[in-house]
């Protein structure tokens, strides 16, 4: 299972101890196959424009791997 590390005490707590956990960051490439693969199934492509479309793929795994 994967999450973000907020919700550790959750899962541990559910699970009564017996969760082992591993920290990992998402590379900047995975993050932006990932942007665009869902970008290409946008029901509504006309909403954003190129230039945003851009601007959203080098900001988003910049602030993604920081998390």
């Amino acid at each position: 299972m994967t999450g973000r590390p907020h919700i550790r005490d959750e899962v541990e707590g559910h699970l009564g101890g017996r969760a082992e956990t591993r920290s990992t960051t998402p590379a900047k490439n995975d993050i932006t196959t990932l942007l665009r693969a869902k970008l290409k199934e946008d029901t509504t492509p006309d909403a954003m424009d190129e230039g945003l479309e851009q601007e959203n793929i080098q900001n988003i795994p910049k602030t993604g791997s920081e998390m």
